[in-house]
């Protein structure tokens, strides 16, 4: 443990030492660093960083930031008592991120998409190493998240000349990616009760994203009667999706009868592995 009555010296010659790039210590000091007059009288300042702890207040965990949106650093070194001791040299590293993000108790930088664990590093006078961990900050699009709904298929049937509407209607799925434009879309099925029978459809959904617009094909399987597909185009709104489609359903004695269906989900979670 090094006396009290030094580390006052010890602290500021640290501090007057040039920024550094890295989290390598000691930092090569300036020229006249040298100098005793740069450190005369700190002999006699009161107080220890030995024992002191490193809080990290900015970023939160389990917190989201849009891509290309500045991410907000702060950390503050503090002693036994929890005050702030007066203490700069803090080196921020990110998982996977080259080189080091900032040299300093505070900043912003900006990440690339994805997961990232940062991590305040701090080497004090008597040679400890103080790290403070923030684990999963999510760098992502407006768009990222986990979304359910459904898929609604929209019959118009004329039967014997009495117009009839049935409808199929089931679950659909999207998992939207940190870039908002792999999407992960999970495949339904529904039952459809028409004029002469009773079908049970299934669909799968394909498409193309990009900056919150969409568009694709939605392929039914309607059993006995075929398969149908049928362009749909879509977007994002708010903490939803919404999308339609068209198309003609063809159906025994009865033939061609105008189809349309609708896509609507709603974000349950803006949280995606």
């Amino acid at each position: 443990m090094i006396p009290r009555t030094r580390v006052g010296a010890l602290l500021l010659g640290l501090l007057a030492t040039s920024a550094c790039t890295s989290d390598e210590w000691p930092v090569t000091e300036p020229d006249g660093g040298d100098d005793d007059s740069a450190t005369a009288g700190a002999d006699d300042d009161e107080g220890s960083v030995d024992s002191a702890h490193l809080e990290v207040f900015e970023p939160e965990g389990a917190s989201i930031f849009m891509i290309d949106e500045a991410i907000p650093l702060l950390a503050e070194l503090r002693d036994d008592d929890d005050l702030p001791v007066d203490f700069g040299d803090v080196v921020w590293k990110a998982d996977a991120v080259e080189p080091t993000l900032l040299v300093g108790l505070d900043g912003e930088v900006v990440l690339p998409p994805g997961r990232h664990d940062i991590t305040a590093i701090a080497r004090l006078p008597n040679g400890d190493r103080l790290e403070t961990r923030v684990e999963d900050v999510r760098v992502q699009s407006r768009w990222t998240g986990h979304y359910e709904g459904t898929a609604t298929l929209n019959v118009e049937v004329v039967f014997m000349d009495f117009p009839l509407s049935v409808a199929c209607q089931g679950p659909v799925e999207f998992f939207v990616d940190v870039t908002g434009e792999m999407v992960d879309i999970i495949p339904g099925t529904c039952s459809l009760s028409l004029v002469v029978l009773d079908v049970m459809a299934s669909y799968e959904i394909t498409g193309e994203f990009d900056n919150g617009l969409a568009s694709g094909t939605i392929s039914y399987d309607l059993d006995t009667l075929g398969s149908v597909d049928m362009e749909w185009t879509g977007a994002f709104i708010e903490d939803g999706f919404g999308g339609s489609y068209d198309g003609n359903v063809s159906i025994p004695l009865v033939g061609d009868a105008p189809a349309d269906g609708v896509l609507s989900l709603r974000r349950t979670s803006p949280f995606v592995d």
